[in-house]
């Protein structure tokens, strides 16, 4: 970014304004070209002859101006530079991330898979083949058409010994590209859900199987009210996913554009998979106070902090400076939360002063306070936010107690002095103030006396404000519903075997579900008797007989007297019984036709005898004339001669 270009966004930065102010300083056809320039590359909009900075221009300008770098993985491929939006520049990254950490098992789970949504000429599919180009794969077998294929076509298949008889080699490769994914049928979804579940090995059965793939999901949202709705995913799912909205991104012209990426990619040498530098573990505790500060606090409940955690882990591979790595990570999940609505406003800036220095003084222009102070670093926390869970040991004199100040205490004296605004005999009047307020409240101290306990137990020795109360709270809930944290694991069994269903239940659906679970377990039927009574049901359909018409023949067969083996026999006696009648009957119906047909022969018979009859009455009648004509003709003939 020049000069110039810096100009022009600054002057759009905050509304859509018009560019004749600039001809002041700049000539008119250099901030015109330049401008269809940024037009392009998606860091202006226009509106007619009026002219505004974009979301993805702003990062940028911002970057620009602290000469921060967000293009390092460009050096690494070149082609990246191509790629039409930051939105795309951002998965491509965390994509190749992601690949690192399954192909070098970084961790058992928390490996997430990628949601692109957007209508169409959004560069969904050609994202797919951008990676594909990148890792050395065809694209036109690693992207998978959801709406072609059945089954477990994309999964594994067994035999009726259990042994694996098929499995799909995609499973082993670095990436699969799922297109057109809200038109796969459900039994194809249902097949897809181990890709999805943010695992290195799922279950199957009684083996097991490690899914090395990155799995990227292409859609097209629907209009529904919810997120899970639109994408067609059920919340856990969404949330081992990171989503991209391309709806909400200014596009360039892809007529131009479009290929320019592509034709670079498949020009270029494939990058080469290395293992992670650095394991960026130990450092969670301040990639998740950067997260918090970039999510907004919905959206943080939407995302595993955790999963960006082993992203962070997998770009060390590509950035071994850990600082670097988790700071470009971070930077690409704010770009796709901002397509989600998801990140805080000047996100950017708490970026931007990133740092793994713990003595790194925090922004505070952010709503006007730390956006990180909700979530200190143990190493920076205030006494205001955190609540000491370690008793200190006091030493005791037989008479009267040692006065003498430690450095350390004067020192922690002195600051809640300055952090109070107060002198310190104040202070200590405060305190004493606070301990003899508490002393009159039983249940605070008891309070207190339990948190510490639970510290013991869980071998902690502080514990975050927000944590307690989010605690506190999930026990209030589960105790409305008779529940304990206990049962949570079990819950969550629950939803992994609701998450192999081939469609989302709805909470109409899973009670009516429990409500017909619960009138079997009371009825004491067992699951392999509701098996035989659904194959009884589809014989009797097939049949033609209904329940109603079997019941009827059951409580007749009762009224017989019809019970035990004299009911085999009863039966046996009616099946034979029926068949002599329907047999008579039909040789009755025959018997009628025979007659019928008997009696038309016999009027045509004497139909044909009353011709013959006449016939020979005529033959009779004729014959004279016969004798006389022949004597006639003799003479004649005699005559000539």
């Amino acid at each position: 970014m020049d000069s110039i270009d810096s100009a022009i966004l600054i002057h759009c930065a905050e509304d859509f304004r018009s560019l004749k102010p600039l001809f002041q300083t700049i000539p008119k056809g250099t901030v015109y070209r330049h401008a269809k320039r940024l037009l392009q590359l998606g860091w202006l909009v226009r509106e007619g002859r009026l002219y505004q900075c974009t979301d993805a221009g702003r990062r940028q300008l911002l970057a620009a101006q602290r000469g921060q770098q967000w293009n390092r993985l460009e050096v690494v491929y070149p082609p990246m530079k191509y790629l039409p939006t930051d939105v795309h520049r951002a998965l491509v990254e965390l994509a190749l991330a992601a690949v690192i950490c399954r192909q070098y098992e970084t961790r058992s789970d928390r490996h997430p898979f990628f949601v692109v949504a957007g209508g169409t000429l959004r560069w969904k599919s050609s994202l797919g083949i951008f990676l594909c180009h990148a890792l050395a794969l065809d694209p036109g077998r690693h992207i998978v058409e959801c709406a072609s294929e059945a089954g477990k076509s994309l999964f594994v298949r067994r035999d009726a010994a259990g042994t694996v008889v098929y499995k799909r080699g995609l499973l082993d490769t670095p990436l699969i590209v799922l297109d057109e994914f809200q038109t796969a049928a459900p039994p194809v979804r249902a097949a897809l859900m181990p890709l999805l579940s943010g695992r290195l090995v799922v279950p199957i059965e009684n083996a097991q199987l490690t899914v090395r793939c990155v799995s990227l999901v292409l859609l097209n949202p629907g209009a529904q009210p919810t997120l899970e709705q639109r994408l067609g995913l059920s919340a856990p799912l969404i949330r081992r996913a990171l989503v991209a909205n391309l709806d909400a991104v200014v596009m360039p012209d892809m007529a131009l554009t479009g290929e320019t990426a592509l034709v670079a990619a498949r020009a270029q040498t494939p990058l080469t998979l290395s293992p992670p530098a650095k394991d960026c573990q130990v450092f969670d505790r301040r990639m998740i106070e950067l997260l918090r500060a970039i999510l907004t606090p919905d959206a943080a409940e939407r995302v595993d902090l955790q999963m960006i955690v082993n992203l962070s882990t997998g770009m060390t591979a590509w950035l071994p400076d850990p600082a670097e790595a988790i700071a470009q990570v971070a930077h690409a999940v704010g770009i796709l939360a901002q397509t989600m609505a998801w990140a805080r406003p000047g996100w950017m800036e708490v970026l931007t002063d990133f740092s793994l220095n713990p003595q790194a003084r925090p922004r505070t222009d952010l709503a006007g306070k730390d956006p990180r102070a909700h979530v200190p670093a143990e190493s920076e926390a205030s006494p205001s936010q955190i609540i000491a869970l370690q008793i200190p040991k006091v030493r005791r004199e037989p008479n009267l107690p040692d006065l003498t100040l430690s450095d350390a205490l004067r020192g922690r004296l002195a600051w809640l002095a300055v952090e109070t605004g107060r002198p310190v005999d104040e202070v200590l009047n405060l305190l004493f103030e606070v301990y003899v307020k508490w002393q009159g409240q039983p249940e605070t101290v008891a309070t207190l006396w339990k948190i510490v306990e639970l510290a013991r137990v869980l071998n902690r020795a502080h514990v975050e404000i927000d944590d307690l109360h989010g605690y506190l709270a999930a026990e209030a809930t589960l105790r409305k519903h008779l529940c304990r944290f206990e049962d949570i694991p079990e819950a969550l069994r629950l939803i992994e075997c609701l998450m192999a269903l081939p469609q989302s239940w709805s909470w109409t659906m899973a009670e009516a579900a429990i409500q017909g679970v619960a009138f079997l377990i009371k009825a004491g039927i067992e699951a392999p008797g509701v098996a035989k009574f659904l194959q009884r049901h589809q014989r009797f359909s097939e049949l033609g007989f209904e329940e109603e018409e079997a019941e009827a023949v059951a409580e007749a067969l009762v009224r017989a007297g019809a019970v035990g083996r004299q009911r085999t026999r009863v039966l046996n006696r009616l099946v034979a019984l029926a068949g002599k009648i329907i047999n008579a009957a039909e040789l009755e119906q025959e018997r009628m036709r025979l007659e019928h047909t008997v009696a038309l022969l016999r009027g045509e018979q004497a139909h044909l005898e009353a011709s013959v009859q006449q016939l020979k009455n005529q033959q009779d009648m004729f014959q004279p004339h016969v004798g006389q004509s022949a004597h006639v003709a003799s003479a004649t003939w005699e005559s000539e001669k």
